[in-house]
């Protein structure tokens, strides 16, 4: 099975993508630079220190768990956030020939991508939909106070923001 990867540039985001790549002929890879900027929300010093902590905690685990994906090991692309909308790379993923698009930490894919792989796109959304849908998703459950919402989804890509067909939910198990 012939596969493209879209994904982000983050350690997190090159371990599976080359995890992928051991497993199936990924034919190429597509890494968006992140948009996400967490800081923009805090409203005091205090949210400052909680994102600060967070994110370093999160950074220092794709460290320790990841650390051996510093690259990607298959044919790669590095594009702009949102790049993967870009009509000449659309092309380009198009001319692959790809039966399976796999999507992993991407900005917002728009309908002319969604479109071009009808029905052949899987994407992996930290987050349980329908609960948390686009970025910070396991973060802002842990904020509010909801951890039985901290997951993932793996689900079928459609117009809306992480609301396609699911096909499973994760859900870690949560220790106090």
């Amino acid at each position: 099975m012939r596969a493209i990867v879209l994904t982000s540039s983050m350690r997190r985001h090159q371990f599976v993508a080359n995890t992928m790549a051991r497993r199936m002929d990924v034919v190429g890879v597509w890494q968006e630079e992140k948009s996400f900027q967490p800081m923009t929300y805090a409203e005091s010093a205090d949210d400052e220190a909680i994102i600060a902590r967070h994110f370093a905690a999160r950074d220092a685990s794709e460290e320790a768990y990841c650390g051996d994906s510093a690259t990607v090991d298959a044919p790669s692309r590095r594009v702009a956030s949102g790049g993967c909308n870009d009509p000449e790379e659309i092309a380009t993923m198009r001319s692959l020939r790809p039966d399976v698009v796999l999507v992993f930490g991407t900005g917002l894919l728009k309908q002319p991508l969604i479109d071009t792989f009808p029905g052949n796109i899987l994407n992996i959304h930290l987050g349980l939909s329908p609960y948390y849908r686009g970025a910070g998703t396991n973060f802002w459950p842990l904020v509010n106070g909801e951890p039985e919402y901290c997951g993932a989804t793996i689900h079928f890509l459609d117009r809306g923001v992480d609301t396609g067909p699911i096909i499973a939910h994760v859900r870690p198990d949560i220790r106090h």
